[in-house]
């Protein structure tokens, strides 16, 4: 039986699919900068011969990420403000959240393990497995190695995962006041900073901090402009299409640019510097903005390129697989050939092509598990019994290393706990 769906009640809010377009399109632009991003650290070799210009460009890759984040916490705000809330149901919510991520996250997973056992020849142990897709790699404390372990790229999965878990909290309070909600969240940004600014005189392990703390404001903003677009939509639309306001964005772009440039100690990871932390968020909306102005000012192009904005989720699982597998092809292949610089050059669209080309079938099998309800339950059922398998990991704090037999042992325990439970709720509901 197909779930009721909700339908929009303001009257000034009929068509945004100029918006959307340009949205989708934003997306693409940030997940090729994080593949330029990831390619640049795979080849880390070429890092002197492509230059400083290049250099700067590659590590601005990072807020492609931030980008993302702010374009995820401003659609959610922005679908759910347009809708009758008296209607809408977070357990639906949730259960859409669940059939989205979690069938393409299992099957990217394999594509890496597979590689690894052909390249590397390694085998992966069933508990990190299953820790991994779970989503929940990055939350295992114990270990910091696991959150890198099977595939890097995937720690976000594990962070989207926590902000949707808070994601109801945050919206709720933005909705009973958008105003106090905006000076909160600027306070407590400010507090946030102080704070850093302290802890990295006394220690430098602040991995989490870094990673993760600054990363949620930026969906809060997300979801603050994106609930402040939801009311007067038309006349908020017509503010992004305004001239002036495009100039002034790209003009603070150019500013923020060379501003960059003079950000000290270059050479170090990006995330772990408190200029990253205030320069990042102010740049990602600046951006964001800026780009917005350009796709909603050209409906065309946003209308050509939204379709590549739609496999983006898919995009992001799969392109450090392209990535990996053209670099053992480059460096075990044909290092030993002078090609240098140059071969790199034209590595870098092939790596896109190929990239964009592998997550289409990813696209489409999602469109295909949301429309058949019938797999609905089997994928919330096996959905829902990684995440506890993944919590009871972390709350364990079970090594990666542990038996299959045991880690397989310990999963068939959670899964048939969890087919209990959902027979047990559905048994209730009906009674």
């Amino acid at each position: 039986m197909k779930e009721k769906t909700n339908t929009p009640i303001r009257d000034d809010i009929r068509d945004y699919s100029c918006f959307f377009d340009s949205i989708f399109c934003i997306r693409l632009i940030a997940l090729l900068w994080i593949i330029f991003l990831h390619i640049f650290n795979e080849f880390t070799s070429f890092k002197e011969e492509i230059g400083p210009f290049f250099n700067i460009i590659f590590f601005l890759g990072d807020i492609g990420l931030d980008i993302l984040l702010f374009i995820s916490g401003m659609i959610l705000t922005f679908q759910i403000a347009t809708m009758n809330y008296d209607d809408h149901c977070w357990k639906s919510w949730y259960k859409k959240r669940i059939l989205k991520i979690y069938p393409l996250l299992i099957i990217s997973t394999f594509f890496y393990v597979f590689f690894h056992y052909i390249v590397n020849d390694e085998i992966f142990s069933l508990n990190s497995v299953i820790v991994h897709i779970s989503g929940l790699q990055a939350f295992q404390f114990n270990d910091l190695n696991m959150i890198f372990y099977i595939e890097p790229t995937h720690w976000f999965i594990s962070f989207i995962l926590f902000l949707y878990l808070l994601f109801p909290i945050f919206y709720v309070f933005i909705k009973k006041n958008l105003k106090i909600s905006f000076i909160c969240l600027i306070i407590s940004f400010s507090i946030c900073i102080i704070l850093l600014f302290t802890m990295k005189i006394f220690t430098d392990s602040l991995f989490y901090f870094d990673m993760f703390v600054i990363r949620i404001f930026i969906f809060i903003f997300g979801m603050l402009f994106g609930f402040w677009l939801s009311s007067n939509f038309k006349k908020k639309e017509k503010m992004m299409k305004n001239h002036i306001i495009g100039l002034t964005l790209f003009i603070l772009i150019i500013l923020s640019f060379f501003i960059f440039i003079n950000i000290k100690n270059m050479d170090d990871h990006i995330h772990f510097s408190i200029e990253r932390q205030l320069y990042f968020p102010l740049l990602t909306i600046i951006f964001l903005l800026f780009l917005n102005y350009i796709f909603i000012n050209l409906p065309k192009t946003g209308n050509s390129l939204k379709f590549f904005g739609k496999i983006s989720y898919g995009l992001y699982l799969v392109h450090n697989f392209i990535i990996l597998v053209n670099a053992v092809i480059f460096f075990k292949l044909i290092n030993n050939l002078i090609f240098g610089i140059e071969l790199f050059y034209y590595l870098i669209p092939l790596i896109i092509f190929e990239s964009i080309l592998l997550s289409v079938p990813f696209y489409y099998f999602e469109i295909y598990i949301r429309k058949k309800y019938r797999y609905h339950i089997l994928i919330l059922t096996i959905s829902i019994s990684l995440i506890l398998y993944g919590i009871a990991s972390f709350i364990l704090d079970i090594n990666y290393t542990i038996s299959d037999y045991l880690a397989l042992f310990i999963y068939l325990i959670v899964l048939l706990t969890t087919i209990s439970i959902m027979i047990l709720y559905k048994f209730c509901k009906e009674k």
